[in-house]
């Protein structure tokens, strides 16, 4: 994704901008530095705390990488810190910042469309003519991409039940906790970004409806928009909707995964 489209999104949504009040905007602010501290926090957490537990319990682990570490004792720890770190960063970056963008930017865009009640009725006409553009772009430039985060999250999903497995099998859970803890930071990543574009299209119905049921006379232009409101949702390359169904749909695959993994690592030999 080239970044004068994500600039495009940004200026578009500054169109509906000035209908959020003071307090909310705050909100979004507030919001959005909170979750990017967070992701930051989990990139260097894990590779910190897997570093500390090197130091302390060297013997749980063995590799190429620890054994050649093992002839420089004065800045093996910042070397192994390094790696975990590198590894971290290359795996979960791209992750959590499209993930946070994507949340963030249907967080401000619910905000501004819930402050929709407050205008006057001109102003939530332009609002909410402008409103469908920003949401069609929005849907037509990370339609794809939203796709791509998904196969990521089941992807690392799969992976990590499949390591969960292998480590309770060979009693190797000595360090399983940052395991655990990187597998629930990419649940709640994947519910967030679910959540939030549930909740920007939610916001989009009652302004509709809010809209045709206080407006008159209608616009032509707004009843097309109006009966055509199905395709003016945000989806995962058109294959399914973001919406909170999907979390049931995720959460059913990933047991029917896990049961499959467990039968095959704990099935008895013959």
């Amino acid at each position: 994704m080239r970044m004068d489209k994500i600039t495009f999104l940004i200026r578009q949504l500054e169109v509906i901008r000035y209908s959020i009040e003071l307090q909310d905007y705050r909100r979004v602010i507030r919001m959005s530095k909170i979750t990017c501290v967070s992701a930051i926090a989990m990139i260097i957490v894990i590779p910190v705390v897997r570093a500390l537990h090197y130091v302390l319990l060297p013997e749980y682990f063995q590799n190429c990488l620890i054994n050649l570490l093992s002839e420089y004792e004065t800045i093996k720890l910042g070397i192994y810190f390094l790696y975990e770190f590198a590894d971290k960063h290359v795996n979960s970056t791209v992750m959590y910042a499209v993930s946070i963008f994507y949340a963030s930017y249907c967080y401000s865009f619910s905000v501004s469309l819930r402050n929709i009640r407050k205008s006057s009725i001109g102003h939530k006409n332009q609002i909410y003519k402008d409103s469908i553009q920003i949401l069609k772009a929005f849907e037509g430039i990370f339609s794809v991409v939203v796709f791509i985060l998904f196969i990521m999250f089941f992807c690392t999903f799969f992976k990590m039940i499949f390591v969960f497995a292998f480590m309770f099998k060979y009693d190797e859970t000595s360090i399983i906790y940052t395991y655990v803890l990187d597998f629930i930071s990419r649940i709640l990543l994947a519910i967030i970004v679910v959540l939030s574009a549930d909740n920007l299209q939610r916001e989009v119905r009652h302004s509709e409806y809010y809209f045709f049921g206080k407006s008159q006379p209608l616009d032509g232009r707004l009843i097309v928009a109006y009966n055509s409101h199905n395709q003016l949702e945000l989806t995962d390359w058109g294959m399914f909707a973001v919406q909170k169904k999907l979390l049931l749909s995720m959460a059913t695959w990933l047991f029917t995964y896990a049961v499959i993994i467990i039968q095959y690592y704990y099935a008895p030999s013959h």
